[in-house]
């Protein structure tokens, strides 16, 4: 047997072998070539798809700058700190660090709604937490992070700002009548009389305006 043909013959036994060691190692283990799951945080970005006028409102709220603040203090690499100023920390699919899941950082809407993926996929309103629980938000409001929580007055600054929640349009309940003050006798003998009228400008604020005296 020539040496050409000894060589061929080792190559074939080396290639035989390695296939079969592969063929027993995908029967013996399937899962190492099974697909990754990529978990259930989709980030707000897929969100926007179809809730854009509630991401854009988002976007300027403490919640979508809370990993940003975090930073800023120099606290975005402490533990205890980033579960509460990310999405999905520890979860399938959810924050990993900022440089391999950058567009996770902040409080997005999964924190609350829980992993949209489902959701997003199939327009099952069922698959998404429609309205969240005091519950929810307690895992981070803490009675020692946030002793003067109102579950109330904090909602309403989670899609839109707090300061944008009361319509410039609708007045508030607050009601208001004109009103009159005396003051001192002038020289005349007669007491001066000013007329203040008092407008509710429906933006937590009222407004004096027609100052008059007589």
């Amino acid at each position: 047997m020539s040496t050409n043909s000894l060589r061929i013959g080792q190559s074939r036994r080396l290639l035989f072998a390695a296939a079969s060691s592969l063929i027993f190692l995908f029967l013996s283990c399937p899962r190492l070539f099974a697909q990754v799951d990529p978990g259930g945080y989709v980030g707000w970005k897929a969100c926007n798809e179809c809730h854009r006028s509630i991401t854009t409102n988002w976007q300027n709220t403490k919640h979508a700058g809370a990993f940003k603040d975090l930073a800023k203090s120099g606290q975005e690499d402490l533990p205890a700190c980033v579960g509460c100023h990310v999405t999905g920390l520890g979860q399938a699919g959810g924050f990993v660090d900022k440089e391999l899941t950058p567009g996770l950082g902040g409080v997005q809407c999964e924190v609350c709604h829980g992993p949209g993926r489902k959701h997003a996929t199939s327009n099952d309103k069922g698959a998404i937490i429609a309205s969240p629980a005091m519950d929810t938000c307690r895992e981070c409001h803490t009675p020692t992070q946030d002793q003067g929580f109102d579950f109330a007055k904090k909602v309403r600054g989670v899609h839109s700002p707090e300061e944008n929640t009361t319509s410039r349009s609708k007045p508030s309940s607050l009601a208001a009548a004109p009103d009159y003050y005396k003051f001192a006798p002038m020289d005349e003998g007669k007491p001066a009389i000013v007329t203040v009228t008092i407008r509710n400008t429906g933006n937590r604020q009222v407004e004096i305006a027609n100052v008059r005296t007589s």
